[in-house]
């Protein structure tokens, strides 16, 4: 029988919290969040007013979308509070496959999917790493 003076103790289902997301180096600012709606907003006109008329407010809104949640990204994969591996991965073989497709137009596509698959794959594999090395041991979190 259970005492009726001892405390009832529940098992929690829910992990342990995580501590606060890293600052930015501008904290006070939220320039990231700034920019994201300066983003969303280009996106929203551009799409209103037709994407092929607005091929410039297309490609600023989506250049704003990609910097402002990259750097989120970046901030919180080396911070170790959240695994972004994959974005990261994908944004770098972005950036590097990308002048070579415009600058070597000549360039067989299948070499350029097997040097972004290869990218990409040693990029996940690194930047694992450093969140496992980042984070205490933790190989992903959410």
């Amino acid at each position: 029988m259970r005492n009726a003076s001892a405390p009832v103790r529940r098992r929690t289902t829910r992990q342990p919290r995580l501590g606060a997301p890293p600052q930015a180096p501008w904290a006070p600012v939220p320039l990231t969040e700034v920019t994201i709606l300066i983003a969303i907003v280009a996106l929203a006109i551009a799409a209103a007013r037709g994407l092929a008329q607005n091929t410039g407010l297309l490609v600023f809104g989506l250049t704003c979308m990609t910097l402002a949640t990259g750097e989120l990204s970046v901030r919180e994969h080396l911070a170790g509070y959240r695994s972004h591996s994959a974005i990261l991965a994908a944004l770098a073989t972005a950036a590097l496959t990308t002048p070579l497709i415009v600058w070597v137009p000549g360039l067989p596509k299948v070499l350029v999917i097997a040097l972004a698959a290869v990218l990409l794959v040693g990029g996940l594999q690194l930047l694992r790493g450093v969140f496992r090395r980042r984070s205490g041991g933790a190989a992903w979190r959410s």
